[in-house]
């Protein structure tokens, strides 16, 4: 997305929400844990749902909501997704895109 720079004050902000609201769920890693954030695609709703994800060796996977992106453009998911990628170093999976691409044409797999 280089080039193209949306209002980086309005992400700043998600991402520091998103992190406040992902903190009392990542104390410690723990081991035989898997952390990641999902990202599902509400097209009925038009906005983008982020949910803390913890599966855990022989226990039900947890799902918690983080956040939610109501700006519902592919370029401002993008955005946002770059900005908290710098910040954490969990994978980012992304549900319900199945014939979606980025705006440069590449396809939206896990980052």
């Amino acid at each position: 997305m280089e080039g193209i720079r949306l209002n980086d004050e309005k992400y700043d902000k998600m991402v520091k929400r998103i992190l406040e609201n992902l903190q009392p769920y990542f104390k410690l890693q723990k081991i035989n844990t898997i952390y990641s954030i999902q990202v599902v695609d509400n097209p009925y709703q038009k906005k983008y749902n982020f949910f803390f994800v913890i599966a855990k060796k022989k226990q039900r996977t947890r799902s918690i909501p983080i956040g939610i992106l109501h700006d519902y453009r592919m370029e401002a998911l993008e955005e946002l997704c770059h900005q908290l990628k710098q910040k954490v170093d969990f994978t980012l999976r992304f549900e319900n895109f199945e014939a979606q691409t980025w705006d440069d044409g590449r396809k939206i797999y896990d980052i």
